[in-house]
C-alpha cells in the first residue's frame, strides 16, 4: 500500500497517485520508511501511506493504509519530516517536536517496556535542554541538544 494507489497489489510501472491527481493535489516533500511514505504537500498538509503495523501512518487501527491519509494536527506547521525503518519525526513551528511508530527499543522515548508501538504522535519535550536535531536509523533514534 506504499504507494497509494488504493490497493495493496504489485505496481510495475512509473505511475500518479490517483488520489492526488483526483484531489489536484501536488507534493513537494517526500520521506520513505521502510514500508511507508510521508509526504508534504504544496499547502503544508502531511500526508501518510503504507506499512502501518507499529504505527508508522498514525493511526491506532494499525492497519495498512493504501490510500493517503492526511495528518490534519499537522497541516501548515511542519518543518522538517525524517522517517527510520519503522518510526517517524515531525518538527512543527514552535519548536514542537513529535515522534512516533515502532517502540520496541525506545525510538519514539516512551521508555515503558510495555510500549511496542506509539501509534499517535508523541510529543518530545527533554528538561532543561533544547532539541537542535533528531535523526532516525534503523532501530535509533538521535537527538542533538544544548542547554537553555
Amino acid at each position: 500500500g506504499q504507494l497509494g494507489q488504493g490497493h495493496f497489489e504489485k505496481v510495475e510501472r512509473i505511475t500518479s497517485i490517483p488520489f492526488f491527481v483526483k484531489n489536484g493535489i501536488k507534493i513537494k516533500e517526500i520521506e520513505c520508511g521502510a514500508y511507508y511514505v510521508v509526504m508534504i504537500d504544496y499547502d503544508g498538509k502531511v500526508w501518510v501511506v503504507g506499512h502501518n503495523e507499529y504505527g508508522e501512518c498514525c493511526d491506532e487501527s494499525l492497519n495498512n493504509v493504501n490510500e493517503p491519509s492526511e495528518l490534519e494536527e499537522f497541516r501548515g506547521k511542519v518543518e522538517i519530516v525524517r522517517c527510520g525503518h519503522y518510526h517517524v519525526y515531525i518538527k512543527c513551528t514552535g519548536n514542537k517536536h513529535y515522534l512516533w511508530g515502532i517502540n520496541w527499543d525506545n525510538q519514539c522515548l516512551v521508555c515503558d517496556e510495555d510500549v511496542g508501538e506509539v501509534a499517535k504522535p508523541n510529543e518530545i519535550k527533554l528538561k532543561g535542554k533544547a532539541i537542535r536535531g533528531i535523526f532516525l536509523g534503523f532501530d535509533t533514534t538521535y537527538i542533538i541538544v544544548s542547554d537553555d
